[in-house]
């Protein structure tokens, strides 16, 4: 199931636009994979990206599906074989779209940890890969925002 969930708000300062994504269920063992809407989000990414405002791109949980990443080799590095999944042909262009969004400082990329992709809270080495490799801009457990309505 993938949710997306839009809405513009307004802060003291700006109309910020908050986009909610979950449950894409990315960079799994090939064989076990059966989401497939890297497309839909990369073009998704792409309109975010022509938006005239400031995004908060919400990816609340399991955009990552790392129950289904095996790494049961001794040794292997786990921040290597989510690297190997996720970085592979058919997500390039997300990828690189998603980078492009966090890179721009007017938007952000808040990771919010699912059930699926939980290691990304405690994993210290693939936190701080997905946040120094651009793909988000930070992670955390819940999300807040107050919007205070204003009278005329």
């Amino acid at each position: 199931m993938v949710a997306l969930v839009t809405e513009t708000v307004q802060t003291p300062d700006v109309a910020r636009r908050l986009v909610f994504v979950s449950d894409l269920h990315l960079a799994t063992d090939e064989e076990k994979r059966d989401f497939y809407a890297q497309d839909e989000f990369a073009e998704l990414v792409e309109d975010l990206l022509d938006h005239p405002g400031p995004v908060d791109l919400i990816i609340a949980g399991d955009f990552f599906d790392l129950l289904q990443l095996t790494d049961e080799t001794p040794g292997r590095d786990r921040v290597e074989a989510f690297r190997h999944a996720f970085e592979c042909p058919e997500y390039a262009e997300m990828v690189s779209r998603l980078r492009a969004f966090t890179a721009q400082p007017q938007h952000r990329t808040i990771y919010l940890v699912g059930n699926h992709d939980s290691e990304s809270g405690w994993n210290d080495p693939l936190r701080a890969y997905l946040i120094e490799t651009g793909l988000v801009s930070e992670i955390a457990l819940a999300y807040r925002h107050n919007v205070r309505a204003t009278s005329q």
